[in-house]
Order: C-alpha cells, then sequence, then structure tokens
C-alpha cells in the first residue's frame, strides 16, 4: 500500500530551492533593521544634544569626616544655638576712668580722743590725720593711722590773733619767740610725732603772717624733706608763698568742713569741695573730729566716686598737683 505524500509550503506554492528562501529571509530582517535605525535616529534629532565636556572632569576626592566638620569657631556658635545651661563669660577688666578731680580731707586736732580717731578709721576714704603734739593719745593715733595705711602729718600749734585769751596749746609757737627757740620748738614736735610726712598749721593767724617767724619753720621743713600744708586761718598768711619761695613742697587749704559743726553744714561743705574739685582739678578740705563731721563723711564716702571725684592723701596732691580741667561746673 502506498503511503501518502507530504507536501512542504514550498512545494505547495511551488518548486523553489532552499536558497532562495534563505535570502528572502534575511532581505526582511535587513528591512526590520534598517526601520529601527531610522526611529531611533528620530528620536535622537528630537531630544537636545548633550554637549561633551571639552576637558575630562575628574571625580571629586573623597574627604575624611573631619574635613566635612565645620571649622572650631562654627561648633561653637552651633552649640550656642543648641539648648542647655547658659555660658558664664567673665567680665573684661577695663582701666579706671579718670577722675574729673581730686579731693585731700586733712582732719586736724587728733590726740586727746582716741575713740573718735578709731571711728575715723572705719571712714572708706583717704583721710590724713593731722595730730596735735604732747597730747595724750597722740603719738599711739599717729602710730595707729600709719598701721592702717593713712598718712599722718603734724599739727604744730602756732600763735592766733587771740592770743593769750586763746592758748594754741603746749608747744606753741609764739611772733615773741626768737629763730633759736622757734626752730628748737620746731624739732622737739617732729621728734615727739615721729615718721610724718608733712606739717599743718594750728591756729596761727598771727603767726602764719609773720614772714621772718614762717622762715625759720619753713627751713626747718625743708632740712627733714616734709611738706607744708598752710591751713590758711587767715587771708594774709604768707606760709604757702613763702614756701613756694623756697621750693618747699606746699599746698592751701581751700574748705572748712565744719565751722559750724551741724550736718547740714558739713553735707553743704561736701557739695562745694566737689564743685571746686572739679573747677580747679583738685581741693583740700579741713576738718575736726566731730560727731557730725564723722557721720556725714561715713555717709557720704560713696558720693565721691559717683561725682568721679577722687579722694587722696595731701601729700598727692603736692607732689603730684592737679591740672585744672576746663568745663568744670
Amino acid at each position: 500500500m502506498k503511503q501518502p505524500v507530504v507536501e512542504d509550503a514550498g512545494t505547495r506554492n511551488g518548486p523553489k530551492s532552499f536558497g532562495k528562501i534563505h535570502k528572502e529571509a534575511s532581505k526582511e530582517v535587513r528591512k526590520a533593521g534598517e526601520a529601527r535605525r531610522v526611529k531611533e535616529q528620530q528620536a535622537r534629532a528630537v531630544e537636545p544634544a548633550r554637549p561633551k565636556p571639552s576637558v575630562e572632569v575628574p571625580p571629586p576626592p573623597r574627604q575624611s569626616v573631619a574635613a566635612n566638620r565645620p571649622a572650631l569657631h562654627e561648633e561653637k556658635k552651633l552649640a550656642s544655638l543648641q539648648p542647655g545651661k547658659p555660658k558664664i563669660v567673665p567680665p573684661r577688666e577695663t582701666k579706671p576712668v579718670a577722675p574729673l578731680g581730686e579731693v585731700a580731707i586733712v582732719i586736724d586736732d587728733f590726740g586727746l580722743n582716741l575713740e573718735m580717731a578709731k571711728r575715723f578709721l572705719t571712714i572708706p576714704l583717704a583721710i590724713t590725720f593731722s595730730v596735735l603734739p604732747f597730747q595724750t593719745h597722740s603719738e599711739e593715733i599717729a602710730r595707729l593711722a600709719g598701721s592702717h595705711g593713712h598718712e599722718v602729718i603734724l599739727h604744730l600749734p602756732m600763735e592766733p590773733q587771740e592770743y593769750p585769751r586763746i592758748n594754741p596749746g603746749t608747744g606753741a609757737l609764739l611772733v615773741s619767740m626768737s629763730p633759736e627757740s622757734i626752730q628748737r620748738a620746731v624739732r622737739t614736735a617732729l621728734d615727739a610725732c615721729p615718721n610724718v610726712s608733712g606739717v599743718n598749721n594750728h591756729m596761727g593767724s598771727r603767726f602764719t603772717r609773720n614772714p621772718a617767724s614762717m622762715r625759720v619753720v619753713l627751713s626747718e621743713l625743708q632740712r627733714r624733706g616734709l611738706y607744708f600744708l598752710d591751713s590758711f586761718t587767715t587771708d594774709k598768711s604768707v606760709g604757702y608763698s613763702l614756701a613756694r619761695q623756697l621750693n618747699l613742697p606746699s599746698i592751701r587749704r581751700d574748705i572748712f568742713l565744719d565751722h559750724t559743726p551741724t550736718e547740714r553744714f558739713v553735707r553743704g561743705q561736701i557739695v562745694q569741695l566737689i564743685r571746686r574739685a572739679k573747677i580747679q582739678g583738685s581741693a583740700v578740705a579741713i576738718g575736726h573730729p566731730y560727731k557730725s563731721t564723722y557721720k556725714v563723711l561715713a555717709e557720704e564716702a560713696g558720693r565721691f566716686k559717683k561725682e568721679g571725684i577722687a579722694v587722696v592723701y595731701s601729700g598727692r596732691l603736692i607732689r603730684h598737683p592737679a591740672v585744672p580741667r576746663a568745663g568744670g561746673d
């Protein structure tokens, strides 16, 4: 029995060789590839061209963790913005502002009342202690004031206009005395109160107007290297002007604090003292160991600083005189 013959596609459509079929298949593949290239060219024409860099850029170098951290001061800034305990910064030291003026406060007549002298030592001001010679507590007060850093001067008694009705005290200098007697009296008083830096007159409204008598006193002070503070108990005193002629360090009193010993008066005199210091550059006040004077100085001690006034020892004003400031009130 004959088997049926199975025809392939080529046999059905007509006889074709194998080479022809392969050639036609290759042609179809080329057409498909050509169509794909056309589509790609069209797509590239629509998309903008990316310019190629003319120089090849190297990749960024790797940085360490420390390099990526902010600078130290930046870290501090960031830390200050974060919540936490506030950091207390100590204030910077500043130079003291130059004062508008300087004053010296001299308290006379120390020597009798030791307790009052101790009270004046509690006042936080540079008070100059002027000590009378030959009194009960003269040496003790001078030594005590000196040990607390205060300047001490000798309050030398001199003859007043009202003598003998008013007696200036033990060791007083009188115009009737010879130059030798005056010199001897001055030396004895200074020896009785050692370690003083200067001398001012106790009373002396008659004695200080006598040039010959004053010359003896000032010559002895010059010999010992001391200064003279003219208490200026009379406007006819030659003490300050004569001392300047002799090139002896000297200064003159400007204000009495308490010739009316009431608190109200002393406060008013302090105002005048500050005002004069602002005008002149410096001023000297003389007071006495009264209760009213002590109380007001203790209460008004802070006023000088508020007013821009430095309280210094009288010796400083004599050795470093202040220059008057313009524009004082």
